[in-house]
C-alpha cells in the first residue's frame, strides 16, 4: 500500500507591539501523512505547542489555501480552530 503525503507550509503573519509593523514569517514546514480536518488540527496545535509561545487566544483572523480539508464546514481545519478559539 502506498501512503501519499503532503507538505504544509504554516505561516504567521502579525503585528510587532513595539512598531506595529506587520510581519509575515514561515512557521514551519511540515509533512502531513493524512488530510482530514482533524489531523491537521493536530499538527497546527503540535507546531504552535512545541515550537512557539502563540496561543489561540490571540488569533484575530485566519487564511487558508481554499482546500477542502482547510475549509469543509463541519469537519475542516479551520471550523475545529475556530471551535477551539471559542472555548
Amino acid at each position: 500500500m502506498t501512503f501519499l503525503t503532503q507538505t504544509k507550509l504554516l505561516v504567521i503573519r502579525y503585528v510587532h507591539k513595539g512598531t506595529s509593523e506587520t510581519q509575515e514569517r514561515l512557521l514551519s514546514l511540515v509533512t502531513a501523512e493524512q488530510k482530514t480536518g482533524e489531523a491537521l488540527e493536530t499538527l497546527l496545535l503540535e507546531v504552535l505547542k512545541d515550537g512557539t509561545t502563540l496561543s489561540l487566544n490571540n488569533i484575530v483572523g485566519e487564511c487558508y489555501d481554499g482546500g477542502f480539508d482547510f475549509a469543509a464546514a463541519v469537519k475542516g481545519m479551520q471550523n475545529r480552530i475556530r471551535e477551539k478559539m471559542k472555548a
